[in-house]
């Protein structure tokens, strides 16, 4: 498709569609054709598909949006300042929330076409420690020192208490650092020694300690 002399720092799909960004802005790919830069001026680390048709490109420096409309992507709203290298990403039910350092996440979301960025810098715990991300349903978990972990809410945007998730996670003989769950319903939990999966059943979600054993690693 073109990409073999260029460099690839980001990568998004949304069906047919690809996008890739680098530090001369983003590119479209659509089948058959070659690459079409939709996105200049700016350096893009990371292409976040908050939902059908709408792309967040964050660099370091800069952050904008990207919109599919009329056969063609194109820049929306402003940019705004970036929040330093975003090192994860992972895309929550209606935002994207970033990695970026000890005690340091950030939330990027859209509203009524505007970006809109919430740095957190305040946790439960006093050591500085990375915060990993994991997203299970409209939940949001941060994770940080064993037994340090806090909940984020999409649909009312704030913290809040999961007691039930909690119970589910804590049956793992390790403490996990990030979380996912698939299209099944089946929640992933990875920790130091590799992985176990939360398998839901009529009783309610046990823990599968077993079944990946040989992925011993981080």
């Amino acid at each position: 498709a073109g990409l073999e002399s260029r460099r690839v720092e980001a990568v998004a799909t949304d069906g047919p569609h690809l996008l890739f960004g680098n530090t001369e802005g983003v590119f479209a790919v659509e089948p058959d054709a070659k690459p079409t830069q939709v996105l200049r001026d700016i350096s893009v680390d990371r292409l976040v598909m908050l939902a059908p048709g709408i792309c967040l490109a964050i660099g370091a420096k800069q952050i904008s949006a990207l919109r599919y409309d009329n056969g063609r992507w194109a820049e929306f709203t402003d940019r705004i300042p970036g929040i330093g290298f975003p090192y994860l990403v992972h895309r929550a039910k209606a935002s994207a929330w970033i990695e970026c350092g000890l005690n340091r996440v950030a939330r990027i979301s859209l509203r009524a076409g505007t970006i809109h960025t919430q740095i957190i810098e305040t946790f439960p715990w006093k050591a500085m420690r990375w915060v990993n991300i994991g997203i299970i349903g409209d939940l949001v978990v941060l994770s940080g020192p064993a037994n340090g972990r806090v909940f984020f809410d999409e649909n009312t945007e704030t913290f809040c208490e999961a007691p039930q998730i909690q119970n589910i996670l804590q049956q793992s003989p390790h403490w996990l650092s990030r979380v996912a769950q698939d299209s099944t319903g089946t929640i992933w939990g990875s920790h130091e020694r590799g992985v176990v999966r939360f398998i839901k059943s009529a009783n309610g979600y046990f823990c599968d300690q077993t079944s990946f054993d040989l992925v011993r690693n981080r």
